[in-house]
């Protein structure tokens, strides 16, 4: 499993894993012990907290894919720099968001020439959690890109 969240992030390690009928979720945090500041881009090894962000990712054999990531919370040690504290950044998924970027594309991909209801039919059969409009969301976005 280690192979699979790695594809994610070399930096990961996974702490636990849980496999039940619907969904495959997977526990990890960053082995990484510092993190840029998001403002002024100077890095702190000055942990803050942590906290749980879960989002999805592809699924695995039919099942929901679901990454609860602990995340470290930085301080900027930068004195002049307005930002105090900072969470962990992952290329993988936009800040704050629920699904990994290579399961949005893989959503907008896949929905394009459907109608919105049927695409959601359609994922919720594969494994993907998607509401009508979250989808009609990324497709805008994605057709502004």
């Amino acid at each position: 499993m280690e192979e699979l969240i790695g594809q994610l992030d070399a930096n990961l390690k996974v702490d636990n894993l849980q496999i039940n009928h619907q969904t495959i979720e997977f526990w990890i945090h960053s082995k990484n012990s510092e993190s840029p500041c998001p403002k002024c881009h100077q890095y702190s090894q000055k942990i803050h907290g942590h906290y749980i962000h879960t989002i999805q990712d592809l699924p695995i054999q039919g099942k929901t894919v679901y990454l609860h990531i602990n995340v470290k919370r930085f301080q900027c040690t930068n004195p002049q720099c307005s930002v105090k504290t900072f969470g962990e950044y992952f290329k993988f998924s936009e800040p704050k968001a629920q699904k990994t970027k290579r399961l949005v594309d893989t959503i907008v991909d896949l929905s394009l020439d459907k109608s919105s209801l049927t695409a959601v039919y359609d994922f919720h059969q594969i494994g993907i959690k998607v509401k009508k409009s979250s989808l009609c969301n990324y497709q805008k976005k994605n057709s502004s890109n």
